[in-house]
């Protein structure tokens, strides 16, 4: 799972491929850490060498904390959030505005 949208990087890159790499959910503070990776597009993310290492390493990285109303709805179902869920709820904020769930 993923998410497809051309973001211009702060190198002068863009990243079209952004996958989740981290999500943490802290129940007694309420809040929710992520962190996504973008990459310059799909294959880019899954060349392999052969010893099965990343070919390519991301052009940019990206984190965010979840808190409030947003903690207690992507939580309603568990102490921690599905990755599934976490791309619903980027769906929904203006960085992601328009991109596509792949």
């Amino acid at each position: 799972m993923a998410l497809k949208k051309t973001i211009r990087t702060s190198s002068n890159v863009d990243a079209s491929y952004w996958t989740l790499f981290f999500v943490a959910s802290n129940k007694q503070s309420k809040y929710i850490e992520i962190s996504l990776a973008g990459y310059v597009d799909e294959p880019t993310r899954r060349a392999v060498k052969a010893d099965g290492s990343p070919e390519y390493l991301p052009v940019d990285t990206a984190s965010a904390r979840i808190t409030n109303e947003d903690y207690d709805k992507l939580v309603a179902n568990g102490p921690s959030p599905s990755y599934a869920d976490v791309y619903a709820y980027l769906l929904t904020k203006d960085a992601f505005a328009g991109a596509e769930s792949v």
